[in-house]
């Protein structure tokens, strides 16, 4: 999954990479051995939960049907790996925190948390009513086991790098298979206290325990299956702590759950089952739920405009925290043309982004900052190049251009590099057709991935598409990107930009620093930003209480409901 937050250098590569994968246009240190909380630790501030009230009478009918193209490829919360996956887990079971309508953190498993004054040191309070559907409570220990499992190479998580991207204690050793898992950052200080020891502060780490990795597993029921040679996460043997359990799953069709009584919210609950269906041939989903068979549909990103077209009261393009973007190359080796502001301004203004998202057609929107405006707690400056016409842009952007000696007859001669698709090749070819009336003639030039990626890690362009998406919902990784310690492939400098976010990474409320430094993100431009992506949904009429606000997409079962029509 892409990142986004404060990193260890060797694990932000491995991370980019991957990142960058997914974000195609269409479409650490040893540390030091755990300590106890400072007395004069801070206490966090955590909304208190509880469903909204509507003065809508619910449906007779509270069952929901969701669809989704991809199946549910694993149950285990530390082997997610996909969107569909991820889904289920967060129905089964439930972490730290859980996400809000907006993004923000709510209470779950725990009720809330106190940070030690140098920030290193994270103490979370369990709740007294946690426990898994069997009847077990939750501990402490069975996040300490998550957490392990997250980091133990035998697993072969996806997400281990997740525990280095925290920045938990000897993450990087255990990663690495040097450590032991025991040695990890992360300790059970009673059956209702957990503790998470960092390398460096991390104001946005209730944030990152949303994450389905960081989930705590069923210690005991595991080690029953692995005795008896079976599958934990089985329909007859799951147990889990969230608001679902499982009736049913086949690897193909789907999955069946209800609402577990025993969960702590459980008499919030409205839903009365949850039916995931996976695969298929979209156009069939799409007729039943224009039958309303199908109420919930996660919308493959290329069929979303024609969709929406005809259902307008059923589109939403939920925001997500990704943005496509050109980096500019900023070091002694680049052109001498992109070292000059006002090109990199003009090249950014004759863009046409209105253009290229309604050509994409998957919901994406224009992007006029490298960081989502939709993070929770982040505030994008503005850019008064938003709010012009394109053909003021444009005419802004002939003046520079002609200003700094290029025309026609003069041309600025630039390559963008950019790995192999027919949809970067039409974005390409749109870029290329705006710039070229400036008197900039681009060269496209495309490559497999793999070879795109080492590309960017080598520094040796001149302009790049890059894709970024955020795994905490916060500004933070976004900002890092750019910095001497993060991928930076443009080689982009500024010590006011360094200091900026690097007090933002150690502060508790980082918002008005993570504001300033990306003001200087778009005066600079060492990025140019295309569009931010979205998560395209059709939602049936009736269903109420669907998050759109959370850049993280997904949904929470627990809030939704039907409407009586």
């Amino acid at each position: 999954m892409p990142l986004s937050m404060p990193i260890r250098s060797h694990a932000l590569l491995q991370a980019a990479t991957l990142c960058a994968a997914l974000s195609a246009w269409p479409g650490a240190p040893a540390a030091a051995q755990d300590a106890p909380v400072a007395a004069a630790a801070i206490p966090a501030t955590v909304p208190a939960a509880g469903p909204a009230q509507a003065a809508e009478t619910p449906a007779g009918d509270q069952s929901l049907t969701a669809w989704m193209r991809d199946p549910i490829r694993t149950l285990d919360p530390q082997l997610v790996g996909d969107a569909a996956s991820d889904q289920a887990v967060r129905l089964l079971f439930e972490g730290l925190y859980r996400p809000g309508p907006d993004g923000k953190p709510l209470p779950a498993a725990a009720v809330g948390h106190t940070v030690s004054p140098d920030g290193l040191a994270w103490t979370f309070q369990l709740r007294p009513d946690a426990v898994w559907s069997d009847g077990a409570p939750v501990t402490a220990a069975d996040f300490v086991a998550g957490f392990r499992r997250l980091a133990d190479p035998a697993l072969g998580s996806p997400g281990a790098w997740f525990t280095q991207a925290i920045g938990l204690a000897n993450a990087d050793a255990v990663v690495r298979g040097g450590a032991p898992t025991s040695d990890l950052g992360v300790a059970a200080v009673d059956d209702r206290t957990l503790r998470l020891t960092l390398t460096a502060p991390a104001p946005w780490l209730d944030k990152a325990v949303m994450r389905a990795w960081t989930f705590p597993v069923p210690a005991a029921q595991m080690r029953a299956a692995m005795v008896e040679g079976l599958e934990w996460t089985a329909p007859d043997r799951l147990v889990g702590n969230g608001p679902f359990t499982l009736t049913s799953r086949d690897p193909e069709t789907g999955a069946a759950l209800v609402p577990s009584p025993r969960w702590h919210g459980a008499a919030g609950v409205r839903l009365t089952g949850v039916t995931l269906e996976t695969g298929g041939d979209p156009d069939a989903a799409l007729a039943r739920f224009d039958a309303g068979e199908i109420d919930l549909i996660a919308v493959p990103g290329p069929l979303f405009g024609d969709w929406a077209e005809d259902r307008p009261e059923a589109a939403a393009a939920t925001p997500r925290a990704c943005t496509n973007a050109l980096v500019l190359n900023q070091s002694g080796t680049a052109p001498e043309a992109l070292g000059n502001p006002d090109i990199r301004r003009a090249l950014s203004l004759s863009i046409d982004r209105d253009a290229i998202v309604a050509a994409l057609g998957g919901g994406q929107a224009p992007a006029w900052g490298w960081v989502p405006p939709q993070l929770a707690g982040f505030t994008a400056p503005g850019n008064p190049d938003a709010d012009l016409t394109q053909e003021a842009r444009m005419a802004e952007a002939q003046r520079l251009v002609a200003a700094a000696g290029y025309s026609p007859d003069a041309p600025l001669r630039l390559t963008l590099n950019y790995n192999t698709s027919p949809e970067l090749e039409a974005v390409g070819q749109q870029i290329r057709a705006a710039w070229k009336p400036l008197g900039i003639e681009l060269r496209l030039q495309n490559a497999p991935w793999e070879e795109h990626a080492a590309t960017l890690k080598s520094g040796e362009f001149q302009m790049a598409r890059m894709g970024w998406c955020a795994d905490v919902n916060d500004a933070g990784g976004f900002l890092r990107y750019f910095r001497p310690d993060g991928a930076n492939p443009g080689r982009f400098a500024d010590a006011g930009y360094d200091r900026l976010t690097a007090e933002a990474a150690r502060s508790p409320d980082p918002g008005p620093l993570q504001t300033q430094a990306a003001a200087i993100l778009r005066d600079r431009l060492p990025v140019i930003p295309i569009f931010t992506y979205a998560a395209p949904m059709l939602i049936a009429p009736d269903l109420r209480g669907v998050a759109r606000g959370d850049a993280m997409t997904g949904w929470s079962g627990q809030d939704i409901w039907r409407a009586a029509e």
